[in-house]
């Protein structure tokens, strides 16, 4: 077993909270351990996805399960796997040999097509195998970063990156970029670009899509909805397809997934602070669920309302539903705390817009969307 390479504050972390973590400690397994495989024959190909690191909180992010993307091509005919690493300091050239172990296992059990994605972490080692594997036949990397967040180190998520983007020949390549995320160092966009283009690589770059931020963007059910359908024609036969040819308007405006109820009607104001909420409201949860908030009635505190939600994406089989709420509005804030229901808490923007926040019954759980005002 080899010794942990912590930094300083990792190490400090460590042995505040648990014992150091051993590395090389990897499992190639089943995604969806309660799916049956088609096998090489029968599946379109074999989708492995790679999930990011646990940097420096340990996080074992071995134990998350898969985002909505994986259902997506698991649901979509594929045979899905999962590249699980357990190590507190992940080692990429450690780990891009066992993933091209198994990318060499998976091309002689007769798989024709093999992808392999990742997010963060799982990304960079996705793209570090694709540049030495010609039976990789495409490669998704989502926020793709290795070097934490610290400059000068992080900028090696860019300078290192673009060297392993060199190494790809001819592999059908997606890589995405989002704003707001701390560990990227900026511009990599542009550079990505020329790289891929100078190479002849069939790709697609999603560089700063709006409408999406953070590090792990990618994982989102919005993600899915918007860029779903670029990834089937990237890991497809035909050419891979330009963002605005494959990239879906989701999001922009309210589906048919959202039920209400036929009789709904909302009343005259009659004043009080609840009046400010009369009306329609309707936004985006991150998991790629649709949200409408439908203020039917407010007399002086209190409010009467529907609340609905649209369908989960990914193969959750979660159709939308709506149900009836009571309220009380304050100070520009709608809150909506019963016994045994989820609690909806909603704030007034100076824009005129509502920031919402949605809080599981146990309290250990929280979705957040802004919500706009529709025609009544």
């Amino acid at each position: 077993m080899r010794r942990c390479r912590t930094s300083r504050l990792a190490a400090a972390i460590a042995l505040s909270m648990v014992p150091c973590l051993a590395q090389a400690e990897m499992r190639f397994e089943a995604a969806f351990p309660d799916t049956p495989m088609k096998g090489a024959a029968a599946a379109a190909g074999a989708f492995v996805w790679s999930h990011g690191a646990g940097g420096i909180f340990l996080t074992d992010n071995s134990t998350f399960g898969p985002p909505y993307l994986v259902y997506f091509m698991r649901d979509s005919g594929w045979d899905v796997y999962a590249f699980k690493r357990t190590a507190m300091d992940q080692e990429s050239n450690s780990e891009t040999k066992e993933l091209l172990r198994q990318v060499a296992r998976l091309k002689s059990e007769g798989y024709r097509k093999i992808v392999l994605a990742g997010q963060s972490d799982g990304g960079w080692i996705s793209i570090m195998a694709a540049g030495k594997s010609q039976d990789v036949y495409a490669m998704v990397a989502l926020a793709p970063a290795h070097y934490g967040t610290d400059r000068p180190r992080m900028t090696l998520n860019a300078t290192a990156l673009f060297d392993y983007l060199q190494d790809i020949r001819g592999i059908r390549t997606l890589i995405a970029y989002f704003p707001n995320d701390p560990y990227d160092p900026g511009g990599r966009g542009p550079r990505t670009e020329e790289i891929l283009a100078q190479h002849a690589v069939p790709h697609l770059l999603l560089d700063q899509p709006t409408g999406f931020s953070g590090h792990s963007a990618g994982q989102s059910g919005r993600f899915l909805r918007r860029f779903g359908n670029c990834v089937l024609s990237l890991v497809g036969d035909g050419p891979v397809t330009r963002q605005q040819e494959c990239e879906t308007s989701w999001g922009d405006a309210p589906s048919a997934a959202i039920p209400l109820p036929k009789d709904l009607q909302i009343a005259p104001a009659s004043g009080g602070p609840g009046a400010a909420f009369l009306g329609k409201w309707w936004g985006v949860y991150d998991v790629g669920r649709e949200v409408m908030l439908v203020v039917t009635k407010a007399e002086g505190d209190r409010v009467e309302a529907v609340y609905a939600v649209g369908d989960l994406p990914g193969g959750s089989n979660r159709a939308g539903s709506y149900t009836q709420r009571s309220g009380r509005a304050a100070g520009g804030e709608l809150v909506f705390e019963e016994a045994k229901k989820t609690t909806l808490r909603y704030r007034l923007l100076p824009d005129g817009r509502l920031d919402g926040l949605w809080i599981a019954a146990d309290g250990k759980s929280q979705l957040a969307a802004v919500l706009r005002r529709l025609p009544n």
